[in-house]
């Protein structure tokens, strides 16, 4: 598993993590799943206080934020718990046709351009974890 996400290059941050020193990493769960047009995506909503203005909620910040706390690690593992659900419950799931993303609310100051973080994790990303999840479960 940490193999898988070291190698990935979308997410920099994640390459030099000590996985050792997750305890407790996970204390959360996924806030909110919704469909809309036969998509599935996922919100969270995160509370961190990154300034009083609008400004403050940019995409760069955001990013740097989210970076910061590893919350793509987060939304990472929540979109292969989603994978994983949905690849049981739809007979005809695909990730590309089905998954929509994650949003990342930041909702002390949630506007048209700011306090939103949107990604669509690679389907190669979550394909790989998932085979290593399996390879795990039967070794």
């Amino acid at each position: 598993f940490a193999q898988v996400l070291q190698g990935s290059k979308r997410y920099p941050n994640l390459a030099d993590l000590k996985f050792e020193n997750f305890h407790g990493f996970m204390k959360g769960f996924i806030d909110l799943v919704f469909v809309h047009e036969e998509r599935w995506f996922i919100v969270d909503w995160k509370s961190n206080y990154l300034g009083p203005d609008i400004c403050d909620y940019n995409q760069d910040r955001i990013s740097r934020e989210i970076q910061k706390h590893n919350y793509n690690l987060q939304y990472i593992i929540y979109t292969l718990a989603l994978h994983r659900y949905l690849s049981v419950k739809l007979a005809d799931y695909s990730y590309q046709r089905h998954f929509g993303g994650v949003y990342y609310l930041f909702v002390r100051n949630v506007g048209e351009d700011s306090g939103v973080h949107h990604d669509l994790p690679d389907c190669t990303l979550i394909e790989n974890l998932d085979q290593a999840i399996m390879r795990g479960a039967a070794g």
